[in-house]
């Protein structure tokens, strides 16, 4: 039986008022004994008097194994807040395991009332991929929720995804009205490994927000500073023992003060090397005028769409949105003419086509009136 205690388990700090401990069949395992423990406050800070914490009537504790609390509010410099929970449950075991993520960090904010900042809760899937969401709340009704993802492919890919939405709820001055905000935000890696395919490379990055999300979420100079952001993420095909390539793009462009949204999806290159359509492989002897002939060939497809982040996905935006192809084929050729000199002919086409038309036609019975300036 103790009195004033003061322990740790994994990560987390437990003081308590009052303790007691029941010793195990096996003195040599910690794991066997079983601590009882009386108006205790759970931390994750590291002083005697803690600054914050969960506060609980009533805890067991199995060392290295698991805890449970009974009835419990959490408490900041001393002071009880309106957070209760009936009853908790930790797992104490070492390695991956599923539990809560307290908050780093209880804030007040004059316009969304007191809250909790990136409390969460963890769920490891398998030693490749694991689950974390977490988020802000806000006595006032504002609100963050974020999803974040991990999934390693040993040897071929790993990739990581964080979605975010939030919604924020203020008070209009000189009236009774809530105004609220809604944003979100995406951000994901891609990394495939060079082992993975030797002919493929996929990878990029996305950093997406509509809303100004960083801006009315994040109070740090980088987040309220940075306007500009751009994503890329590319598709390269190679083709061995062929004289040709193929590469994808997707890209985005964005302001987050002006709004401005450019969007270029997709945007496909193939291009070939010198080819040498006439030449035999065959031949003996010494090469004809023909054999020299070499041509190339490269072809590029785009589609863009320049529009405000409020009306990304609307019908308008889709019909804004503009497509051309362009297509160029090289011929070239080089001989030696009377032992000093060099000829080389060439020959270059390009085309360039356009998707995007306008129709406009007269209307005979729109009257137009020609202004005149009098003195």
């Amino acid at each position: 039986y103790i009195i004033d205690t003061r322990a740790k388990q994994s990560d987390l700090y437990i003081n308590s008022k009052q303790a007691k401990v029941i010793a195990g069949p096996n003195d040599s395992l910690k794991s066997d004994d079983v601590i009882f423990q009386k108006d205790a406050l759970i931390t994750t800070c590291n002083y005697p008097d803690a600054h914050f914490g969960i506060h609980t009537t009533k805890a067991k504790f199995i060392p290295d194994k698991v805890g449970v609390i009974g009835p419990a509010y959490l408490e900041v410099a001393g002071v009880p807040t309106p957070f209760v929970l009936p009853f908790g449950f930790f797992p104490l075991t070492k390695g991956k395991q599923t539990g809560i993520l307290f908050p780093n960090n209880y804030t007040f904010s004059p316009q969304w009332g007191y809250g909790l900042q990136n409390i969460g809760y963890y769920f490891p899937i398998s030693d490749q991929l694991d689950f974390v969401v977490r988020g802000d709340i806000y006595l006032r009704g504002s609100h963050r929720v974020e999803l974040q993802t991990r999934y390693v492919k040993r040897y071929k890919f790993s990739t990581t995804v964080n979605l975010e939405y939030s919604t924020q709820y203020t008070e209009i001055p000189n009236s009774y009205k809530i105004a609220s905000k809604t944003s979100y935000s995406i951000i994901a890696t891609l990394n495939q490994s060079p082992k993975a395919n030797p002919t493929i490379q996929f990878g990029g990055t996305v950093n997406l927000q509509l809303g100004r999300h960083k801006e009315l979420n994040y109070n740090d100079a980088n987040s309220v500073l940075n306007n500009l952001m751009s994503s890329n993420i590319s598709l390269s095909k190679s083709f061995p023992g062929k004289p040709y390539s193929l590469t994808a793009q997707f890209s985005h462009s964005q302001n987050t003060v002006t709004r401005d949204f450019s969007i270029t999806l997709p945007n496909v290159n193939f291009q070939t090397q010198s080819i040498f359509p006439f030449k035999s492989k065959k031949r003996v002897g010494k090469d004809k005028w023909y054999d020299q002939i070499s041509f190339t060939y490269a072809a590029k497809f785009k589609n863009s769409f320049n529009t405000k982040d409020s009306l990304l996905f609307t019908r308008q935006t889709l019909k804004s949105s503009k497509q051309g192809m362009d297509q160029n084929i090289s011929v070239s050729s080089s001989y030696r003419v009377l032992k000093y000199f060099n000829l080389t002919p060439s020959f270059s086409y390009n085309e360039r086509w356009g998707f995007n038309t306008i129709n406009e036609r007269f209307n005979p019975e729109i009257l137009y009136r020609q202004d005149t300036i009098y003195n």
